[in-house]
């Protein structure tokens, strides 16, 4: 008994020691971190937890007010369209390369709603993406783990079953209708591109 006891004692002090090398030489790993993003979803506010130098969690707070930046071409006609949004997602950034840390791999779920108003001519559309949840995945660049300032920039899609279009206002326009459904801008995959800067600690 006594032996099998010194050999567990001794086992788990090797097995610690690459844990603590790993701690020593990542002694400036944040734990946390907040920053703030900008895309096409609007702002966020986001809070990161490392879970080791490779994994981090990302939770996000974001959306936007109704805003008019975009036209489309609607059945011949130029068409204004104002988007707004509400959201929250939690996300898994994953560093797969050793020598690479600047590079990720992000994974995650998001739910809210996206809401698009078209006005073409004196007719009004709207579009509108409530489906819960939708899923993430994207590349990343930057996004340090380490203590300090951090910023990264990531591209990637929402994979969604597609909005619901219905007309709101004006007569009824089924080709219209049809030109909407089919716009590129309002697809079942919205890509997405987001810059963060942000501070981990």
């Amino acid at each position: 008994m006594k032996r099998l006891f010194i050999s567990i004692v001794a086992v788990s002090l090797f097995a610690i020691q690459p844990a603590f090398a790993e701690e020593a030489k990542d002694s400036n790993l944040a734990k946390y971190g907040v920053s703030i993003s900008t895309s096409p979803f609007g702002g966020s506010l986001n809070f990161s937890y490392n879970t080791c130098s490779k994994n981090t969690w990302q939770f996000s707070f974001g959306g936007s007010p109704e805003l008019g930046l975009l036209s489309i071409d609607v059945n011949g006609t130029d068409s204004k369209v104002k988007s707004s949004s509400s959201w929250a997602g939690a996300f898994l950034n994953h560093r797969p390369l050793e020598s690479a840390k600047w590079f990720r791999l992000v994974a995650g779920l998001g739910i809210g709603s996206i809401n698009h108003q078209v006005t073409s001519g004196d007719k009004k559309f709207r579009v509108r993406y409530s489906e819960n949840p939708v899923a993430y995945l994207g590349l990343g660049v930057g996004g340090s783990n380490q203590k300090g300032f951090m910023w990264a920039f990531d591209i990637g899609y929402l994979a969604t079953g597609g909005p619901d279009v219905s007309q709101e206002s004006g007569d009824a326009d089924a080709a219209a209708l049809k030109d909407i459904e089919d716009n590129l801008l309002f697809g079942n995959a919205l890509p997405n591109a987001q810059l963060s800067l942000g501070w981990n600690f």
